[in-house]
């Protein structure tokens, strides 16, 4: 039985799946101002027409132009020129500067004609349906903070009616707990792994580097300690590139082992782990003498690292932290953010609303804080 936590606000909500174990598998997300997101359907206009990259720029709406390969142009479509309307769907979302990918392969109708160009025509699903499609048949339990989530999931899915519980419920699992913790963890990504050894991420422009350190220490038989120990983190590296969604070219670094059977064992249980749990595509290449591993993973955005420094995403944290008190504050909240955070949230965090959601005002402060850091506390 898994379990699902849901926290929801009037601009951000998310979801996050944990296993049996209640370990973390899955986040997902809906913030205001990132739309233009994976399975998303806009209505856009060619601005070029690129013939050597086989390829349309298309003004969607979004930051930056997206880029349509013709390839996905429907047979008996129209031929687009400059100025050309198209219907898209987002297949990877904008990042690092670049415009989103988009897919002309399109089911729905094209609007009427009197619809503005851009415009977003349907936006992609909600994180609790994103995250139930991923987690495919397995019976779910949702915990929710406070009657908001609850209406929300029972809107949603209305056949879990019975399988919906508060989280301040007494002998509720302590997911909220667990669900900061890794949170936290991701600006500064180093996980423990249970038989004192660690994985560190580490994402460049080009690729992301999984380093494994084991510690140095591997128990009775050095190389079949070696091989042990590599086995064991196995799973845990395919739970956080797909937790973390890291797409693109992956290097693992395992530890070194003598043997070539010894190498393919760790390649061999890699393909096993993502097939079984990962639903992206995702190439394997085998082990090299030194150790190393390359992962190709289909990316469909930003992973989490990125994503969660964003002021928009620290901002939606914060408030999903301020929304889990189920009674009203007793006192006017203080709040210190960075500048680039306080300059997202302070528009949205009015005096009405915070009064209408907290019972409180909220007083938004700012200092020489990372993006990622801030401090809530309570006035005397």
């Amino acid at each position: 039985m898994y379990n699902l936590v849901y926290e929801t606000s009037p601009w951000h909500k998310r979801a996050a799946l944990f296993d049996e174990n209640e370990n973390l598998l899955l986040l997902k997300f809906f913030e205001e101002s990132r739309r233009y997101i994976e399975g998303s359907i806009a209505l856009g206009r060619v601005r070029k027409v690129a013939q050597g990259l086989s390829a349309a720029f298309v003004d969607i709406g979004d930051v930056a132009d997206g880029f349509l390969p013709l390839k996905t142009i429907p047979k008996n479509a129209p031929k687009l020129t400059e100025g050309s309307k198209v219907l898209v769907r987002i297949a990877r979302a904008g990042l690092d500067g670049k415009g989103a990918r988009l897919d002309a392969r399109v089911a729905e109708k094209m609007p009427p004609a009197n619809t503005p160009v851009p415009s977003l025509i349907r936006a992609a699903k909600g994180p609790l349906q994103r995250l139930l499609t991923d987690a495919g048949d397995t019976p779910i339990q949702f915990w929710v903070p406070n009657d908001a989530s609850y209406n929300e999931v029972l809107d949603i899915v209305p056949e879990a009616a019975d399988r919906i519980h508060f989280l301040h419920e007494k002998d509720a699992p302590d997911l909220l707990a667990k669900l900061d913790e890794t949170l936290d963890a991701v600006t500064s990504p180093v996980f423990p792994l249970n038989n004192g050894g660690r994985i560190a991420i580490e994402p460049t422009a080009a690729l992301t580097a999984i380093d494994l350190d084991s510690g140095a220490f591997y128990g009775i038989g050095q190389e079949d300690g070696v091989v042990n120990f590599n086995l064991s983190a196995v799973p845990e590296i395919a739970r956080l590139i797909r937790l973390l969604d890291i797409g693109g070219n992956i290097i693992t670094d395992f530890i070194t082992m003598k043997h070539k059977r010894d190498r393919q064992k760790i390649t061999n249980a890699l393909e096993a782990a993502f097939a079984a749990t990962d639903l992206k595509k995702t190439e394997i290449f085998s082990m090299s003498r030194f150790g190393l591993v390359e992962i190709n993973r289909e990316k469909t955005g930003p992973n989490r690292m990125t994503l969660l420094t964003e002021p928009a995403f620290v901002a939606g944290h914060i408030l999903l932290k301020l929304k889990r008190q189920t009674t009203p504050y007793k006192r006017p909240i203080d709040l210190t953010v960075a500048p680039e955070v306080a300059q997202f949230i302070k528009p949205r965090l009015t005096s009405e609303v915070s009064l209408a959601h907290f019972g409180q005002p909220v007083k938004i402060t700012t200092d020489n804080l990372p993006t990622t850091r801030w401090h809530l506390s309570t006035s005397k």
